[in-house]
């Protein structure tokens, strides 16, 4: 049985009742009622609700160009009628996200009937380009292929449909980004500021700690020593204890956590949401596409290799097993070149 997702619902954060619905495009949105009363949180909520719907609805593109439905209308009525048979919201989510990806590199307002083989051809090698994987492109451009099939079977769109599946290049791919510059992270701190602010600590911590996205949970209040600025994590991977040392930035966080914590716990809360979900929609607010929550273990990384930290000591932060893991993939951020180190040899000549 197909689970159904909450339409709204109110939770708290430090006192203050916060309200999660769905906006008119079917996104997540999380803010804040400033209300500390659950009965005039949820009014508050509801009213926020209400006009968040009503923005997407009036900031929608129009239906038609020249009277004929746009690529954007069509999709829209395609997953509407989905939603009706009630599919699960699993499937509804990639069809959001496979329709997202071709909206945005296709258009939104050119009309339905310029879907042809050629332009999903050319979408697919785009995508791919962009580090997307062959099996999702194609399971993406078959997706859209089923929105216009269904759309013929009801007369709204007059195609012709044989043979429009397109062949994508197999080939390899560039890899995809791994690692954010300062001016991303920056970007990225203050898109979860705004648009999940309750998402922020976990965001910090893997940032400024470098763990794997299971392990934030096994951290308790008993877990964290402020006097001798260490936390302690269990690395589920290789199933051992790691002390970490915290910096400046994870005392002070650690410090506000522990503050009515309780004992056993993990100090951050844990979400049922599918993570990359949450990470792709601040992620493309802030302009870093193709990124995951896991690439901010990379970034803490990549700034320790390229700020001249041994990769011995990378490795241990990490928690790898086996050093040439955190060589192949942080050697080269070094900063010492080859001159750097042949200088620092003592000075011998030839008599």
């Amino acid at each position: 049985m197909a689970r159904k997702r909450k339409l709204f619902s109110l939770f708290t954060k430090r006192g203050v009742y916060y309200a999660s619905f769905y906006d008119g495009t079917g996104e997540r949105i999380r803010v804040s009622t400033g209300q500390e009363e659950k009965t005039e949180a949820e009014k508050e909520g509801y009213r926020l609700a209400t006009e968040y719907a009503d923005k997407s609805y009036h900031a929608q593109d129009e239906t038609t160009v020249n009277g004929e439905l746009t690529i954007d209308a069509l999709l829209n009525r395609f997953i509407e009628e989905k939603e009706v048979s009630e599919l699960s919201h699993y499937t509804i989510r990639n069809y959001r996200r496979s329709f997202g990806h071709f909206l945005r590199l296709v258009g939104r307002t050119k009309p339905s009937k310029e879907i042809t083989k050629s332009l999903l051809s050319q979408y697919g090698t785009t995508r791919r380009k962009e580090g997307g994987k062959l099996s999702t492109v194609k399971m993406e451009i078959r997706t859209i292929i089923t929105a216009l099939r269904w759309a013929k079977g009801l007369n709204i769109l007059d195609v012709d449909l044989t043979d429009i599946k397109p062949e994508i290049a197999k080939g390899r791919i560039p890899p995809r980004k791994r690692f954010l510059s300062p001016l991303e992270i920056q970007k990225a701190i203050q898109e979860v500021k705004k648009s999940s602010p309750e998402r922020l600590p976990h965001v910090l911590i893997y940032l400024n700690l470098g763990i794997r996205k299971e392990d934030i949970y096994s951290i308790t209040p008993e877990s964290v020593d402020l006097s001798k600025r260490v936390v302690t994590v269990y690395v589920k991977k290789v199933k051992k204890h790691i002390k970490l040392p915290m910096n400046d930035s994870m005392v002070k966080l650690f410090s506000e956590l522990l503050n009515g914590a309780e004992p056993g716990k993990p100090l951050v809360r844990v979400y049922s949401e599918q993570w990359h979900q949450m990470t792709e929609r601040w992620a493309r607010r802030a302009g870093i596409p193709h990124f995951t929550i896991h690439d901010l273990r990379r970034t803490c990384g990549s700034l320790m290799a390229s700020n001249g930290v041994p990769i011995r000591t990378i490795a241990d932060i990490l928690g790898h097993s086996d050093i040439k893991t955190t060589f192949e993939t942080y050697a080269h951020l070094l900063p010492t070149t080859s001159h750097d180190a042949v200088a620092k040899l003592p000075v011998m000549y030839l008599h």
